[in-house]
């Protein structure tokens, strides 16, 4: 009994969501249990039982954030609560979402800030700000000049620099007369403005450019590489991307280079324990320690989906796991470049078209004509002058 009233509620909620669907034109997924929908050119929202909570009445809307949501009436912009009632008036030429308990909002050209009760809290008065507060702290231009105020709108530094960053691990970049330096959380400038470039911090390290070639310094200022390098990029996995000579390497937080830099091209590890590399023409990974994951044997080696790639081998293709192994040898005359997005892959053989699945299963033979990757489902294929749609099985869909 009690299977076939879950099973009951499961049809029940999957016929109120097909009805909700047809009846809007847009449904954007939920966030904080309210999900925006469109009809007709404006826009409201519902709850998660499909009940619409607030009219689709606005010209524009935002997904809510903290409990607001930034919406368009009549060519100007303000904010609702989760009732639909409005916390401030519908005035402002622009506004940004709620972040960090404010909202940025543009009144007659200039910026200021608003809490989430609708209050002014900072004026507007500045020509620009970026795009939200970090530790309390946004860079704003007032008089063509940056500086930063605190979430109150005391303001922390003087109006004096030419361009800022927001504060990223406890620093801001600013630049002054051509020059980059940081600021600490107080506004003063910790490491002096001499670099001719630099980016923000990262790992606790940051890049930083001087007379014409990049290096590292940490928080203190201390440098932890020789200025030397061509290019670099931040440090991500503890690891830096390096560039030397038009060749590519890695240096680890102690400066060291830690894997060689002799590779022709290289990318950085982004969040994953293994990267791109190019040597001598050829396509393979390696580890953050440098070792060869991916044979670097590969004329190509593409984007991984579902830890797969294609791969080619000559004029051939196949597919390896993100560790390594081979899903299949390099037999193919062609392979989709959407790898498993729906979990297939287009491969083609003796002339004719099929799909694999993650395994290197040929789960739909090679038998077409053409063949289109899958979509929603659903791949178009031919056969004998015939053009068809076929399921994730091969069968035919009528």
């Amino acid at each position: 009994m009690k299977t076939l009233t879950f099973i009951l509620s499961i049809i029940c909620a999957s016929s109120l969501f097909a009805q909700t669907a047809k009846k809007y034109d847009n449904i954007d997924a939920y966030t904080e249990d309210l999900a925006k929908v469109k009809l007709n050119g404006k826009y409201g929202y519902i709850n998660r039982k499909k009940v619409e909570v607030i009219p689709v009445k606005f010209a524009d809307a935002e997904n809510f954030s903290l409990n607001r949501a930034k919406v368009k009436l009549n060519g100007k912009w303000g904010f609702i609560d989760k009732e639909g009632n409005e916390i401030t008036e519908m005035k402002y030429e622009d506004a940004w979402s709620f972040f960090d308990s404010r909202a940025a909002v543009k009144l007659n050209g200039k910026w200021g800030f608003i809490d989430r009760d609708g209050n002014e809290i900072i004026p507007c008065k500045y020509d620009k700000t970026l795009f939200h507060f970090n530790s309390s702290r946004m860079g704003v231009l007032l008089n063509k000049k940056w500086g930063f105020i605190d979430i109150d709108g005391n303001e922390i530094t003087a109006f004096k620099y030419d361009e800022v960053k927001s504060f990223q691990e406890n620093f801001a970049l600013v630049k002054l007369d051509e020059k980059y330096g940081f600021i600490n959380e107080s506004g003063e400038e910790i490491i002096p403005l001499k670099y001719d470039d630099a980016r923000s911090f990262s790992e606790d390290y940051a890049l930083v450019k001087l007379n014409g070639k990049y290096g590292f310094i940490d928080k203190n200022g201390k440098e932890i590489t020789a200025f030397k390098y061509d290019a670099a990029e931040d440090f991500c996995k503890s690891r830096a991307l390096v560039k030397l000579n038009d060749k590519y390497g890695f240096i680890d937080k102690n400066g060291t280079e830690i894997i060689a830099v002799k590779y022709d091209r290289a990318k950085s590890f982004m969040y994953v324990e293994t990267t791109y590399v190019t040597l001598n023409g050829k396509q393979g990974s390696i580890d953050i320690n440098g070792k060869e994951v991916i044979p670097i044997k590969y004329d190509y080696l593409g984007g991984f989906v579902l830890s797969r790639a294609r791969v080619k081998l000559g004029d051939k293709w196949g597919f390896v796991h993100e560790n390594g192994k081979e899903i299949t040898p390099a037999i193919y005359e062609d392979a989709g470049d959407l790898v498993f997005m729906e979990e297939r892959a287009m491969i083609k053989l003796n002339g004719k078209y099929g799909f694999i699945n993650a395994d290197g299963k040929e789960v739909i033979p090679a038998q077409f004509d053409s063949a289109e990757e899958f979509n929603d489902g659903r791949a178009l294929v031919s056969l004998n002058g015939k053009k068809f749609y076929i399921n994730r099985r091969g069968q035919e869909i009528k």
